[in-house]
């Protein structure tokens, strides 16, 4: 396997980590946080707890390696890929009984594909819009280097899947209108010979489910060691408090993984664990539904592992939720009232923009209103690209 450049070694840990969709969903009086959650909280996390240690006599194996890495997903997979391609020896834990992913919509800047098809992105202009659309409260330095690097990353991904007979395409709905322009940059995996109409819902073999093989049967052509159904439960620290490894495994089957070089988080999102949500988005309580799959496996085990290790969560607002807003939102191009009959939004925005207006409203409720025409109404919208955004093009 030949050497891949420095720019693509970090596929997926600033570009493509967040893979999934973890709640969806508004509904009647979704702007009410739930009961058990009303009276605020500002200490006494059960993170904060020291966490017990692992008697030695319940260690059953001991396995030395240069690099850990915590999680079967897109991300983690992508992070030991890279990593067993720089040389190193690597052992990855997942705590189910294979990886997931979620989703199949990558964003990227002037990959091959786009190059191909004559596309030019101003990845400038992109960042300086998220930037503005974020009020600031970000780290413009990761915005520049995901601009500079996820080009060469979606190109390492691209050529993996090529040799698996697995394509890539862009995602089409790239309206632009006087007051709304999306970017043709989401690229989307699939596998050859694939009706690519998704308006019923059809999803095999499309999307990031169509390129989790292609990496699995790198990893194990790369000498990686997959320890699935192996939960990662604690973190090894030398003298000087670094972390040298984790424990991982089972009560009374305790594997010891010595890590040489270091440990890499992979986990994914923390949506099943409502003690992290009030702690860190308290947003996130308003969604009164959750989809995710594996069902529940996001609890934020390696996040809370890393706190009782001396890490500290960043906290200066509201973390990002990872919500899917669009559950109860009719996002088609139709007039939108809320509870007092009154127009709240421009609704020339995507799907999940829609929602996250409609959640801003009174009890987090509003109304589309439409005629019995509205079957040919949105087949319109949809044959034109007029409606835009995720999602807005499923019928089903």
């Amino acid at each position: 396997m030949s050497k891949v450049e420095l720019s693509r070694r970090g596929f997926l840990k600033s570009t493509l980590a967040a893979t999934g969709a973890a709640m969806a969903g508004t509904a009647a009086h979704a702007g009410d946080i739930p009961e058990k959650w009303q009276q605020p909280k500002c200490s006494g996390w059960s993170w904060e707890k020291p966490a017990p240690k692992i008697a030695p006599e319940q260690i059953k194996k001991t396995v030395n390696t240069d690099v850990v890495v915590i999680g079967a997903g897109l991300a983690g997979f992508a992070a030991a890929l890279a990593a067993a391609q720089e040389g190193a020896k690597v052992v990855l834990v997942e705590k189910t009984r294979g990886w997931s992913c979620r989703g199949g919509h990558i964003t990227a800047f002037n990959s091959s594909l786009q190059k191909k098809m004559g596309i030019d992105i101003d990845a400038a202009e992109i960042v300086r819009r998220l930037v503005a659309w974020g009020q600031g409260r970000m780290d413009e330095r990761l915005l520049w280097m995901f601009a500079r690097k996820c080009g060469d990353c979606m190109d390492w991904a691209i050529d993996i899947a090529g040799k698996h007979d697995t394509n890539v395409t862009l995602w089409e709905g790239y309206y632009k209108g006087p007051t709304y322009t999306e970017f043709p940059v989401t690229h989307f995996f699939y596998n050859k010979n694939i009706n690519l109409d998704y308006t019923y819902g059809n999803s095999e073999g499309i999307g990031n489910v169509a390129l989790m093989p292609c990496f699995e049967e790198e990893l194990k052509k790369a000498g990686v060691t997959l320890m699935y159904r192996t939960p990662a439960v604690q973190f090894i620290q030398d003298a000087n408090k670094r972390v040298t490894g984790l424990i991982a495994g089972r009560l009374n089957n305790y594997t010891q993984i010595n890590a040489a070089k270091g440990v890499i988080i992979a986990t994914g999102c923390y949506g099943s664990n409502e003690e992290m949500r009030k702690a860190f988005a308290p947003y996130s309580l308003h969604a009164d539904a959750q989809i995710y799959f594996p069902t529940k496996s996001n609890t934020g085990d390696a996040h809370i592992m890393a706190m009782q290790a001396g890490g500290v969560m960043q906290k200066n607002d509201n973390h990002a939720a990872t919500v899917h807003l669009e559950a109860g939102a009719g996002s088609y191009g139709f007039l939108h009232v809320n509870a007092n009959g009154e127009r709240f939004m421009n609704e020339d925005v995507n799907t999940q923009s829609k929602s996250c207006s409609k959640e801003l409203q009174p009890h987090g409720i509003a109304w589309t209103v439409y005629d019995s025409n509205w079957t040919q109404d949105v087949k319109k919208q949809v044959d034109g690209n007029l409606a835009g955004g995720l999602f807005y093009g499923q019928m089903w």
